[in-house]
């Protein structure tokens, strides 16, 4: 495999869609906001969001209707979420340690809802925790941490299992909801793209 190409939701100003349709993978996050548009039409991966994020895609069947539902080959669901019982998580997400709810796998209740079918991969703890690692130093292990984005784990995921691959970083502005670390996961993406690992190119 040659190149991967990942897509953020970020509203793209740049046409890549030849980019990504040639590429040899091409992931995917929850509502592919640009899908069929200035990203391209090839939809491979589908990264679905399984912790309490993710619960409203089965409660309220977003996905039954969607016109790329049938098109990803594998869906992965990026977040172990047992490991939130032992992660010191920051308080707003609702009490010192887990608030109730922030260990609960919607996963399954996505599929059901939803009527997917595909093969399902969950990027295991080993993974998540080394995600952890990269954007916290040792110093805050007994202090408050933001969780990682989908986004960010998966490039994690996918440079440590295809390292002779290109990958391309398309749709991301590191903005969104507060409760990922973005200024650090920005700060790891751009020394990444500095030192050759990645492409991260401007939306």
């Amino acid at each position: 495999m040659k190149q991967v190409a990942i897509i953020g939701n970020a509203e793209l100003q740049q046409d890549y869609a030849d980019l990504v349709d040639s590429s040899d993978l091409v992931i995917r996050f929850n509502t592919p906001l640009s899908w069929a548009h200035k990203s391209g039409r090839r939809f491979d991966i589908w990264v679905l969001a399984n912790g309490k994020g993710g619960q409203r895609f089965a409660d309220a069947q977003l996905f039954r209707s969607a016109p790329y539902r049938d098109l990803p080959d594998e869906i992965w669901f990026p977040r172990p979420l047992a490991l939130h019982r032992s992660l010191p998580l920051h308080p707003m997400y609702g009490g010192d340690r887990v608030s109730e709810g922030m260990d609960i796998d919607y996963g399954d209740s996505i599929l059901l809802a939803n009527n997917l079918s595909q093969p399902i991969l969950r990027l295991d703890t080993g993974c998540y925790q080394r995600c952890f690692d990269r954007l916290y130093p040792a110093s805050v292990a007994n202090s408050y941490v933001l969780m990682p984005s989908a986004g960010f784990i998966v490039t994690h995921y996918v440079l440590e299992q295809m390292p002779d691959t290109h990958v391309l970083l398309i749709g991301f502005t590191f903005q969104g909801w507060p409760g990922h670390p973005w200024l650090l996961e920005q700060e790891n993406i751009v020394a990444m793209h500095q030192q050759g690992r990645l492409q991260l190119l401007a939306c």
